[in-house]
């Protein structure tokens, strides 16, 4: 099976509807129904986080449960440790001098050499939990450090916010049939 059917199936499984997801995450919900119909092309960290918090799942749990127990097995840590001349601690540390090298990082995480430069210089907002991951192993860090890290107060909705959210999909809906009828 591939994630996209795992998320599927785990979606269909949840005992909530599209709807009430919507409202506690704040996924849309044309985005949840590609999610649910193996049309979602890029299932990204955010929405990994928020539906890990809405299922109560484990960070490494609900990793296995989308992309298969030994998915991430062939990322390799980067072993790297330089030795630098004063100078070189003087770079790294007082004006970020890159260290870790690139290529040892493109190679073991498998990610393209632009996909890095994109999520580090331009926007990371739509980083994929697939590759968040990767970096994490590349780095030795533990599952979840990174995601933690970027995406630090993600949070669901609070029952208030949720029941307002979901009258609100509700009047959509009804909008949209009453639209449909005339």
């Amino acid at each position: 099976m591939n994630w996209k059917q795992n998320l599927s199936s785990i979606i269909i499984n949840s005992g909530y509807q599209l709807s009430e997801i919507c409202a506690w995450t704040n996924i849309e919900v044309p985005t949840l129904s590609g999610m649910k119909n193996l049309k979602h092309p890029n299932f990204t960290c955010k929405e990994f986080l928020l539906l890990k918090l809405l299922l109560k799942k484990q960070h490494t749990t609900f990793l296995n449960e989308i992309f298969g127990e030994g998915y991430f097995d062939e990322i390799k840590k980067v072993n790297y440790t330089p030795k630098l001349t004063r100078l070189g601690e003087i770079l790294r540390d007082k004006h970020q001098f890159e260290v870790l090298p690139k290529k040892e990082v493109v190679e073991n995480s498998k990610l393209k050499s632009s996909r890095i430069d994109y999520l580090v210089f331009q926007e990371d907002e739509s980083i994929r939990i697939e590759e968040i991951t990767r970096l994490e192993l590349t780095l030795g860090a533990k599952f979840g450090y990174l995601c933690d890290l970027r995406f630090p107060d993600l949070r669901i909705n609070s029952e208030e916010e949720y029941l307002i959210k979901l009258e609100q999909i509700k009047e959509y809906n009804r909008e949209g049939n009453n639209r449909r009828k005339k």
